[in-house]
């Protein structure tokens, strides 16, 4: 009889809200930066429907122009509680979008050209993103693409409670509201938009499918249209 304690999808002028206010000083220790990184990487999550780890873990390398069209990006997810092997790093596309208040490319745009030395986000070779399965991953030391400096890691605990501070304490949005919305609201945009709910499973790598009468984690993505991507 309990009331279920999952993370509601936001609404479309709630999602818009809170990538207008990640845009803006929310926390005292709040740098300019933040305010070029934060959205570019909601915005990233967003139309990756990744988990707020897999954004976090992107590294450098794992963002690409699409080699046909070189104004679409690829993103690989790469590190992930349920990747564990190469033949799961498929890339996905990016496309820029006609309102430019929610466009990734946009927000990626302005946060790359924040830095101004070309080395500034290197990728640092000794970064792994491998795990065997069912060893927990640990948060990297190294910083990956998503950071605050050169060698300044931004932290998933860090990027959650600004988050959580916007929903919460600034927007004062009402039900169960977390990082875990943005995933929510990525999957349902999706469905909403006539995509079927296998695809939207798929590329979230939602649990969906069903192997040997057990329930597994979307991460491999079985139709063959999402090999090409």
């Amino acid at each position: 009889g309990a009331k279920a304690r999952d993370s509601r999808a936001l609404t479309e002028e709630e999602f818009m809200n809170v990538i207008d206010e990640s845009r803006k000083k929310v926390l005292p220790r709040d740098r300019d930066l933040h305010n070029f990184a934060h959205p570019a990487f909601l915005l990233t999550q967003f139309h990756l429907d990744g988990r707020l780890d897999d954004i976090a873990l992107l590294d450098t390398d794992e963002l690409r122009p699409y080699p046909k069209q070189k104004h679409i990006l690829q993103a690989s997810i790469r590190s992930s509680k349920n990747i564990h092997k190469k033949s799961d790093w498929h890339w996905q596309c990016l496309i820029g979008c006609l309102n430019p208040a929610i466009c990734v490319i946009i927000a990626l745009a302005a946060y790359v050209g924040y830095f101004e030395d070309e080395d500034d986000l290197k990728k640092y070779p000794n970064r792994i993103t491998e795990r065997p399965e069912g060893e927990k991953k640990k948060e990297p030391v190294l910083p990956g693409f998503f950071r605050l400096g050169k060698s300044l890691r931004w932290g998933k605990g860090a990027i959650s409670g600004r988050l959580k501070h916007i929903l919460r304490v600034i927007l004062k949005l009402i039900g169960n509201v977390s990082t875990h919305s943005i995933r929510k609201t990525s999957t349902e945009t999706m469905q909403n938009n006539k995509v079927p709910r296998d695809s939207s499973n798929q590329r979230g790598r939602w649990r969906s499918h069903t192997t040997n009468k057990k329930r597994n984690s979307s991460n491999i993505y079985y139709k063959i249209d999402f090999l090409f991507l």
